[in-house]
């Protein structure tokens, strides 16, 4: 994958992911007094599903890109050691796999990127800021303003498990679903811009 490739994975998940949270907005700005409670919580989860799913999807395919392109300022070894070699030294035979946890620098960085790109590192965990400023920290390593969408990732996530554990949390105005939906688009888009300036 090189610079291109990635730029081209990215824009075609943003597509669909904006079309799909404008039909949202549209749809719940558009609708009747009755049904616009329902549609502003449908449109409260489509925003976070996309916050969680494009943050783990844009990770992926930057560690994707990062095992075709080395980066030097890249702390690979700290990582893997940081999120993987525990997991690997606990339940490791001995041989090749617990040897290469002791000699992690012996190891080619694209191996070291399969460890980092693991599950239990990108995929455990839901959105929420301290998710987003381990990702953008640690494992993008992007220099990125988390603290910029704080209250955002904060308050989001909140009415997000309210409606999604079955609570009676409902948003009565489009305006509240608007205090979200510009920010989400915000996210995605700085998100992208980061990674794709750190590729460059």
């Amino acid at each position: 994958m090189n610079a291109a490739d990635l730029e081209r994975s990215l824009a075609l998940s943003l597509t669909w992911r904006k079309n799909e949270l404008q039909q949202a907005r549209f749809l719940a700005e558009e609708s009747n007094e009755n049904s616009r409670p329902y549609l502003c919580r449908a449109w409260t989860l489509v925003m976070y599903a996309h916050c969680d799913q494009y943050i783990k999807e844009l990770s992926k395919s930057y560690l994707d890109y990062l095992k075709d392109n080395p980066r030097d300022s890249y702390d690979y070894w700290g990582i893997w050691q940081a999120f993987r070699a525990k997991e690997l030294m606990l339940n490791a035979s001995d041989g090749l796999v617990f040897d290469s946890v002791l000699r992690p620098r012996d190891n080619d960085k694209s191996q070291l990127i399969e460890a980092i790109a693991h599950k239990t590192v990108l995929e455990s965990g839901s959105f929420k800021y301290e998710r987003l400023r381990f990702t953008t920290n640690l494992v993008l390593q992007i220099n990125f303003e988390c603290v910029e969408y704080k209250g955002f990732c904060t308050t989001l996530k909140i009415k997000r498990d309210e409606i999604a554990h079955g609570e009676q949390s409902y948003i009565n105005d489009v305006g509240d679903c608007i205090a979200w939906h510009g920010p989400t688009l915000s996210l995605l888009d700085d998100l992208t811009n980061a990674v794709l300036e750190i590729a460059a």
